[in-house]
This record gives structure tokens, C-alpha cells and sequence, in this order.
């Protein structure tokens, strides 16, 4: 799960770097276009959690904001469903009655990915196809092939290409950033 805390600053930040209006959203979402492609291509055995063989389905992505409290209810809600909701058997016997799934706490929220300061993915509803359709010209596939590659440069140093540190350089202007060292 990624939780994205202080969205309601985002403007602020758009302010300082001197950019605004559809300039400013443009940048915000690929932000978020990003993110949720890291996200969605973050899968990990399921077997680490409950014995279970397959893998899950990405990391969940919230924003929560101050001036919007509920972005925090409706996140406590849902680590309570996933932390309380049983999962049903990979591999039903044909013995006895179908195992349902145990749900103590219901998630009913439908996610969110157009309000810049409330977004909701919960894992398993994304897609390559639903990033995508967010602002045109973004290449998940590109994003995951800089991420792959900062991945490596942090395990061994030894990685070429673009990183997620240059993507992120050329498409988010930081106004005090300053010429880079070598």
C-alpha cells in the first residue's frame, strides 16, 4: 500500500515552482500516472502472507489531505477490510460447502483517480489501460523499465539507462534544484 499524505499541498508546490493551471495538473498527473504504475507492477507472492501460491494484484494507492478528513476515514477503512477480510481458497475442495469470503469490514468505495487531492486505487482495480487513459502520451512501459533500472542501480550500482531519477528530473521542475554535481 502507498499512501500519499498532504495532497492538498500539491497546488502549493505548483505555486513555488511557478507553475499553474492545466501546466500544474498536467505534472500532477503524471505524478499519479506514475505512481500507479509502480504500483500496479508490484506483485508479490501471496504465499509471504497467507500460504497462498498466486500473486497479489499491485499495491493499493491513497492520497489523503487535510483539508478533506474523510481521505482518512475512508483509508482506515480500508486497511480494516484488508487486514480483516479472509480471503477464499486458491484451491476449493469439492467437499462440503463453498468457503465464502469473511468480510467483518466492508470496503464500499469505488476508487478515485480524478480527484488530484482524494485519490483511491484499491489493489486489483488498476490497468495498464486505465493509467493510460488519465493523459495521453504517458508510456507505462518506459516507467517500468526506469523503475527496473533504479531498482538495479540501488542493488548493485552497475545499471544503465534511464533511471526513475532522470524521468523524474525532466518532467518536475524543482526551482531550487540547482545545477547537478558530477
Amino acid at each position: 500500500m502507498v499512501v500519499c499524505t498532504k495532497a492538498d499541498l500539491m497546488d502549493n508546490a505548483g505555486d513555488e515552482a511557478g507553475m499553474k493551471g492545466a501546466a500544474w495538473e498536467e505534472k500532477t498527473d503524471w505524478v499519479q500516472q506514475v505512481l500507479r504504475t509502480v504500483c500496479l507492477s508490484c506483485k508479490l507472492p501471496r504465499s509471504q502472507f497467507w500460504g497462498e501460491a498466486d500473486e497479489s494484484d499491485g499495491a493499493s494507492l491513497f492520497y489523503t489531505a487535510t483539508t478533506q478528513p474523510d481521505t482518512y476515514s475512508t483509508l482506515t477503512q480500508y486497511l480494516l477490510h484488508q487486514l480483516y477480510t479472509t480471503p477464499p481458497p486458491l484451491n476449493p475442495t469439492t467437499e462440503g460447502p463453498p468457503s465464502a469470503v469473511t468480510t467483518r469490514f466492508p470496503f464500499p468505495y469505488r476508487a478515485n483517480v480524478l480527484d488530484r487531492d482524494a485519490v483511491r486505487v484499491p489493489a486489483g482495480w488498476d490497468s495498464w489501460g486505465k493509467i493510460s487513459v488519465l493523459r495521453e502520451g504517458f508510456d507505462p512501459a518506459r516507467v517500468g523499465r526506469a523503475w527496473d533500472t533504479s531498482l538495479t542501480r540501488m542493488k548493485d550500482d552497475g545499471a544503465e539507462g534511464e533511471g526513475m531519477e532522470e524521468l523524474w528530473e525532466a518532467a518536475i521542475p524543482i526551482p531550487d534544484r540547482g545545477p547537478k554535481v558530477s
